[in-house]
Formats: C-alpha cells, sequence, structure tokens
C-alpha cells in the first residue's frame, strides 16, 4: 500500500485530503507550511520530513510563491524518486506562473478548472479535472451561535489591490452580490482577509466585517444565519467553482452566488442554490428568501444532499488514488467537460 504525504504549502489553504486519503485505507501524513515567507527555511523543512517520512505519494496544494522556491523543491522531489502530484486551485489565473512550472516535474496535475485540460496536453502534460468538493464531518449543519447570527453571511477573502487585479470576475461579483446588499441597510457580516485593507479595490465599512475565521468555524457560521453569498473567481468557465460553493451547501445553507456557466454544469438554480447575474436580482432572490423560510431550507437540504452524494472529498481521494494507480474508475466528474 502507497505512502502518502499530503504536502501543504500555504497554512492559509486547508484541504481536508489526507484524512479521507487516509479511510481508503492509505498509510497518510499531512505538513502544512506556515505563510511566513521564509523559503529557505520552508524548503529544508519540506527536505527533513520528506527525508524522515519516505513517501510513495506527494500530493502538494496551496501554492504561494513567496512561501517556496520552485526550483528548490523540484530537486528535493526528484532527489527522492517519489510520485509527485500537484492539485492547482489556480488555474487559469496563475497556471503559466504556478502550475506549469510545477508540471515539468509533477507525474499527475489535477486542475479545478477542466478547460485548462487541452493546454496542458498540448504541452504534454498529464492532466485531470478535479474540482473542489466538501467534508462531511467539517461542513455539517451545526446548533447556530449567538456571535455568528445574522440574516447573510459572506465568506470570502478580498484579493484584488487598486494596482493590480488578478480576479476582476470577483469585482463584478462586489458589485452585482454584495454592495446592493449593503446599500439596502441588509443585516450581513463579512469574514475574510484584507477587507478594510485601504490598497484594495474595494474597502468594507468596518461595521460589516467580522474578522478571520479559523477553517473549523466554517460550518458554525453558515449554520447561524439564513442565507449566505458568495462570488466566484473565474466567470467564463464551464467548470471552475470556488471551494466555498461545495463548503456552503454541505454546511447546509441557502447560498447564493454571483453566475458562471460552471454552475449550470454542477447545479440546478433554485434546487441546489441561488445564482444572480445582476444587483436586482440578488436583492430580488434575497428578500423573497428571507421571507420563505420553508422554501429556502428545501433549497438548503437539497444542495447539502447533492454535494454529499457527488462532491465530497471522499470523492476526490477515492478519484486521485485510482488513477494514479491506473485502476479502473467511474470518473463521472471527467464527464462533465
Amino acid at each position: 500500500m502507497k505512502k502518502y504525504l499530503v504536502l501543504n504549502f500555504n497554512s492559509k489553504v486547508f484541504l481536508p485530503i489526507a484524512h479521507n486519503i487516509e479511510s481508503l485505507g492509505y498509510q497518510v501524513k499531512e505538513f502544512s507550511l506556515e505563510y511566513n515567507n521564509d523559503k529557505d527555511g520552508n524548503v529544508q523543512k519540506i527536505e527533513k520530513i520528506i527525508k524522515q517520512y519516505k513517501p510513495d505519494v506527494i500530493l502538494s496544494y496551496g501554492w504561494w510563491d513567496e512561501n517556496i522556491d520552485i526550483e528548490n523543491y523540484e530537486q528535493i522531489v526528484k532527489s527522492e524518486n517519489c510520485i509527485h502530484v500537484f492539485w492547482a486551485f489556480d488555474d487559469p489565473t496563475y497556471m503559466d506562473h504556478i502550475t506549469i512550472p510545477m508540471a515539468k516535474f509533477s507525474h499527475y496535475i489535477f486542475t479545478t478548472d477542466g478547460d485548462c485540460i487541452q493546454t496542458y496536453k498540448a504541452k504534454g502534460v498529464n492532466a485531470y479535472f478535479l474540482p473542489c468538493a466538501c467534508d462531511p464531518s467539517i461542513h455539517t449543519k451545526t446548533i447556530p451561535l449567538k456571535q455568528y447570527t445574522n440574516d447573510i453571511v459572506l465568506l470570502a477573502n478580498n484579493y484584488n489591490w487598486k494596482q493590480y487585479v488578478p480576479f476582476p470576475n470577483r469585482i463584478n461579483g462586489i458589485q452585482h452580490v454584495l454592495i446592493p446588499l449593503i446599500e439596502n441597510n441588509y443585516d450581513i457580516k463579512v469574514y475574510g482577509l484584507w477587507w478594510l485593507d485601504e490598497d484594495r479595490h474595494f474597502v468594507l465599512d468596518s461595521k460589516y466585517y467580522g474578522g478571520v475565521i479559523d477553517s473549523t468555524e466554517i460550518a458554525d457560521v453558515y449554520s447561524s444565519c439564513k442565507m449566505a453569498i458568495g462570488f466566484l473567481s473565474i466567470g467564463i468557465s464551464r467548470t471552475m467553482l470556488s471551494m466555498r460553493v461545495f463548503e456552503a451547501l454541505g454546511s447546509g445553507i441557502c447560498y447564493l452566488t454571483q453566475y458562471s456557466p460552471a454552475l449550470e454544469t454542477f447545479f440546478t438554480d433554485k434546487k441546489h442554490l441561488l445564482w444572480s447575474k445582476s444587483k436586482e436580482e440578488t436583492l430580488e432572490s434575497v428578500k423573497y428568501y428571507l421571507h420563505h423560510k420553508d422554501e429556502r431550507e428545501k433549497i438548503a437540504r437539497s444542495g447539502q444532499e447533492f454535494v454529499y452524494s457527488r462532491h465530497t472529498y471522499l470523492h476526490r481521494a477515492y478519484q486521485i488514488t485510482k488513477i494514479i494507480e491506473n485502476k479502473p474508475i467511474k470518473f463521472y466528474i471527467n464527464e462533465l467537460i
């Protein structure tokens, strides 16, 4: 049985994939780097853990280029003669900057944007579509907590700077989903990084800000509110969706997000979740569903049941391990593309 090392390059990003691979009977060790910009020190930490554990497979994710040097990491991986797998969460935005350099020494690339598969194939890269997911042991309905009780909640990071906009579609999301709710004085709270920073493209009024929460608090926040809203970093992909979509649905909340074609690939509007193409549609949906509890909760239950049946990290663990071992698998999510 293969030994897996699940390596997270950035502690600000967490995927509950390790324990799901372990639940399939594999020996697994998980290692996460703090986000500290210590490239040399982090390389040494990675080299030490790899040499001590001697994994057959390294599954890495959570890239942040200030935290690790790709070339140094490449030399470590090559020296250990193990299978390297990279799960690319920033395709297509950082495909050339991050994933293509990683792909040069990776045996498998998993991408959350299936539209990138053909580009990888043209470069001779062995790539597979693998979207985000939820974990029912983490993303589930919990007892509401008073400190998180609001009508509407947003869990998201405020990525775009005034001088640099890597995710312009999120600006569209802020304009069409968040701002109209604030302008109409809805009871809303925003959690995440950089919302009060003056150098950001959008600066949130502090009265709407709830701070930064830990990944273990996601379900508590969602379970304490009536509705959740969200954005999508990519607006034209048929498959690229934020991990927040799956986490929110898994947590059993009625979720409204800006529209993208990927939503139609995975879900049905007003059955699993809600999507909005305009300010007017956002306001109309929120007004209606806040006042129709039964319908709101029916959508929340349907969305949760759907992602639990098809889009958990146990599904992803199974898909990853079977592909690496070249075993037969009904990899149904590739049928979506």
